[in-house]
């Protein structure tokens, strides 16, 4: 395993025991994540989570989602055993079933699920050439008809956040060393002949918005770090989308 791959293992293995956190420090934009993942699962039977994480996602949506079976898996040897240590406690190891498994050689069957998403696994690959082999390969686990799901962060989302920044004093915000977020332009060339784009949800703009510009620039007036669980980030759970600013994205791609 290369350097940066091995230290992107390390750094995911050491997030493993902290629950709703494992994935991301920001709480409220993985709520939202769930919320609109779990819509987009309305009428699934069979569904696969590349790149579970913890469960978390997963042991959520089973939870409020009855008639749902989830496969998951993730490279991660420690999340894998963090979700099936919480999974024997949920009381959903029935419908649940979590794998070590890579996103560009996924376990599970092939044209099986109705659906697979991903929650901000695919930027966790190194290279726009491996984010396609793992598109490829998850799309194969679907049934003809089925969807993939992807909650990925774009690097468009993320440049008209610093825009806003810029304009009031703000510094720059960088991606995490160990991400390589996607580019909306690039989306025709990484999806193969037999899925078609469907829908790209900017669901998370508004609280992004929110929270990396107005919070943002209250709390510098402050002089204060801003606070991911500030009342004006939970405005988003109340406001319609504002189609921009949106660093995470849901493009909806279904299997011919």
């Amino acid at each position: 395993m290369k350097g940066i791959d091995q230290s992107r293992l390390e750094f995911w293995n050491s997030r493993a025991s902290l629950g709703l956190a494992a994935g991301s420090n920001d709480i409220i934009a993985k709520e939202l994540e769930i919320i609109n993942i779990s819509k987009l699962l309305e009428g699934c039977k069979y569904v696969l989570d590349a790149g579970c994480g913890n469960g978390i996602t997963a042991l959520t949506i089973c939870k409020n989602m009855k008639d749902l079976s989830i496969c998951a898996f993730d490279y991660s040897e420690a999340m894998v055993m963090e979700a099936r240590k919480l999974s024997q406690s949920s009381g959903y190891t029935e419908r649940l079933v979590f794998k070590i498994g890579e996103l560009t050689n996924p376990p599970f069957e092939t044209n099986y699920f109705d659906a697979v998403y991903t929650e901000r696994s695919l930027i966790n690959l190194s290279s726009i050439n491996e984010q396609k082999i793992a598109i490829a390969a998850l799309l194969a686990k679907l049934k003809r008809g089925g969807k993939l799901i992807l909650v990925e962060s774009f690097k468009d989302g993320l440049e008209e956040i610093n825009t806003f920044r810029n304009s009031i004093g703000l510094n720059r915000i960088e991606p995490p060393w160990h991400n390589c977020y996607l580019n909306l332009k690039d989306l025709d060339t990484l999806i193969p002949k037999d899925g078609k784009i469907e829908s790209i949800l900017k669901f998370s703009s508004t609280y992004y918005f929110l929270s990396r510009v107005i919070n943002a620039w209250f709390s510098q007036l402050k002089m204060v770090e801003p606070s991911y669980d500030a009342p004006i980030n939970k405005l988003a759970f109340q406001l319609p989308s504002i189609e921009i600013c949106a660093q995470v994205q849901i493009v909806v791609i279904r299997k011919n």
